[in-house]
């Protein structure tokens, strides 16, 4: 139970900080934490396959390798299988196989018939716990670390999947938050430009409003002057024409006298 919890904390600690480890690496590194008195031949062969039992793979050389049958005759071979009541062609298979004598102790060029049995990863499992206690704990070890594994891996996906989907979601963020800077520069840009024109028509209008000053300016003084000018014409037009009346009462009065004269000279002749 102990190991269960400490197995557990350090999956934990794998998941929090998303440390993917293939399975082969996760059983080096559990092995050596967790389960240093146990060989880890049997765990390095079963891993080359997966834990499959759907063919027939195992051969006789690797019941030999793991001390299951003394010699890979088929005597000893036949002995295992009736000890563990193993069926043909569903637990192993048999058939008969042509090897050269490059691979055998007989003559140059001969040849002989000798069998291939091949097991399933099963009736492997039946061989292997029932000749020794000890492979009976080798080989609970390696299913218990392979529940710790596939709980690891379960736990792994999801947290990954849930990093890979905030991820997504503050890449999405970033997307969209971009598109809007890029918006807000493109907005600046516009407004830049069009407070240059308004400047640039400020001073146009500027421009212009210091000239119609100006011009404002001299017809105002024009006016001024025409205005003297005028008042001066009228102020001689005012003294000529005073000057023409004295004038016109003179030649009256002139005439006048001369009217009196004549009346007066005309009765002295009467």
């Amino acid at each position: 139970m102990e190991t269960f919890n400490e197995v557990k904390k350090f999956n934990e600690m794998l998941i929090t900080n998303l440390f993917g480890l293939n399975i082969s690496d996760y059983f080096e590194k559990v092995y050596s934490k967790f389960f240093i008195n146990i060989d880890t031949k049997l765990m390095k062969f079963l891993l080359q396959y997966d834990y499959n039992n759907d063919n027939f793979y195992i051969d006789y050389h690797i019941l030999k390798d793991f001390n299951l049958i003394q010699s890979s005759k088929s005597n000893d071979i036949n002995k295992l299988i009736k000890l563990f009541n193993l069926i043909k062609n569903i637990d192993y298979t048999c058939n008969k196989k042509i090897i050269t004598s490059e691979n055998t102790s007989s003559r140059s060029g001969l040849f002989y018939n000798e069998f291939e049995y091949k097991f399933t990863l099963n009736s492997f499992k039946l061989c292997y716990i029932g000749k020794n206690y000890n492979n009976v704990k080798e080989w609970i070890c390696y299913e218990q670390c392979y529940k710790f594994y596939t709980d690891y891996m379960k736990l792994y996906l999801l947290k990954s999947n849930k990093y890979i989907i905030s991820q997504k979601s503050i890449l999405d963020s970033n997307i969209e938050l971009e598109s809007k800077i890029a918006e807000l520069k493109n907005n600046i840009e516009f407004l830049q430009d069009t407070i240059e024109n308004l400047n640039f028509k400020a001073d146009n209008l500027n421009y212009k409003a210091d000239n119609l000053k100006i011009e404002f300016k001299d017809n105002m003084n024009k006016n001024i002057i025409d205005i003297k000018n005028d008042i001066k014409e009228i102020t001689n037009l005012k003294k000529n024409a005073y000057d023409d009346e004295n004038n016109n009462k003179d030649i009256v009065n002139k005439l006048l006298l001369t009217v009196v004269i004549l009346q007066a000279f005309s009765i002295c002749i009467i």
